[in-house]
């Protein structure tokens, strides 16, 4: 649940759901069923009217623990109405520890949770220095600034 710890402070409906999400998780050892504590979740969020977007970024940087108990907390509560999520990870480092927990069925059970995907171009060294050289040039000439810095990066480069 540390994973949504700052859902809470972009708005009221947000604070809502993450502690509705808090509750659901440690409702496992509360005594309340937890299909109760799911559909209050479910009515909180259909309640708000509003379509919710949850981003998860740089998965693949956590632990292999982490990175299997997000993807489970994404596959239990994953069905709210109104719910989106936005995974964002490097697919083979996922896989890999998923792997390890899931006995090298970590493809499998991505593919069960994730309902579609999109692999993001990798951008070319040169495309992503000469976007950077353009967006300064530009900020320089509209801001009638001129930095020596630029002048000795761009010469480095040479």
């Amino acid at each position: 649940i540390e994973v949504f710890r700052f859902v809470k402070y972009i708005n009221t409906t947000a604070g809502h759901i993450q502690e509705g999400l808090k509750s659901f998780v440690e409702g496992f050892n509360d005594v309340r069923d937890i299909y109760e504590i799911k559909k209050d979740i479910e009515e909180i969020i259909q309640s708000s009217k509003r379509k919710v977007l949850v981003i998860i970024d740089d998965i693949d940087r956590l632990a292999p623990e982490q990175i299997t108990e997000v993807f489970q907390v994404v596959s239990m509560i994953g069905n709210f109405s109104n719910c989106i999520y936005l995974l964002s990870f490097d697919r083979d480092i996922v896989i890999n520890a998923l792997d390890k927990q899931f006995y090298s069925k970590g493809q499998d059970y991505l593919e069960k949770i994730i309902q579609v995907d999109y692999e993001l171009p990798i951008i070319a060294d040169e495309k992503l220095e000469s976007l950077f050289l353009k967006q300064f040039r530009d900020y320089n000439s509209k801001n009638n600034a001129y930095c020596s810095l630029y002048t000795k990066i761009y010469r480095l480069n040479d």
